[in-house]
C-alpha cells in the first residue's frame, strides 16, 4: 500500500529522452572539467569518516555509521582507493547508489497511508563522497 501511495504522488520521469553518458565528457573539455579538480587522499577520508553522525540508520548497502566510525582506520585506506577507482572510471558502486524508502508517521490516523511521508536511507559512505569538495 505504501508503495502505491509513494509512487502515485511523485512525479514519473519521461525515461525515453535520457541521454547515455560517456567518460569522455567527464574528463576532457566541457562543463565537466570539474571532476579533475577533485582531490581524495586517506587523511580527508579519514577526517570524513571521523564525522559521520554514528545514530543515523544503515541505507541499503547495511553499512552501519557506527561501524564505519569505529572502524574508520581500518577502512580509510579501501575506501579511498573506492573513491579514487570512482573518480577516475565515472563509474559509482551500486550498493553505493542503492536507496531504501521507509514510510515515516507524519500526523492523524496511523492506519491511512496518506499521513506518512517518504525518507531516503542513502549509504553513508557514497554521502561521505559526496561531501568531498572541489580544489
Amino acid at each position: 500500500m505504501f508503495n502505491q501511495f509513494f509512487a502515485s504522488v511523485f512525479t514519473v520521469e519521461d525515461t525515453n529522452n535520457i541521454p547515455v553518458p560517456t567518460l569522455e565528457p567527464l574528463f576532457q573539455g566541457g562543463d565537466n572539467t570539474k571532476l579533475l579538480n577533485i582531490h581524495v587522499d586517506e587523511d580527508l577520508v579519514h577526517k570524513k569518516l571521523d564525522r559521520l553522525r554514528s545514530d543515523k540508520a544503515p541505507a541499503a548497502d547495511n553499512t552501519s555509521p557506527r561501524v564505519l566510525v569505529e572502524l574508520k582506520n581500518e577502512i580509510t585506506f579501501p575506501v579511498t582507493h573506492i573513491m579514487k577507482c570512482s573518480l577516475d572510471s565515472g563509474v559509482l558502486p551500486d550498493d553505493w547508489r542503492a536507496t531504501y524508502v521507509t514510510p515515516v508517521y507524519k500526523k492523524d490516523g496511523k492506519s491511512k497511508v496518506s499521513n506518512y511521508h517518504p525518507i531516503s536511507l542513502t549509504s553513508q559512505l557514497c554521502k561521505t563522497f559526496e561531501t568531498i569538495q572541489l580544489l
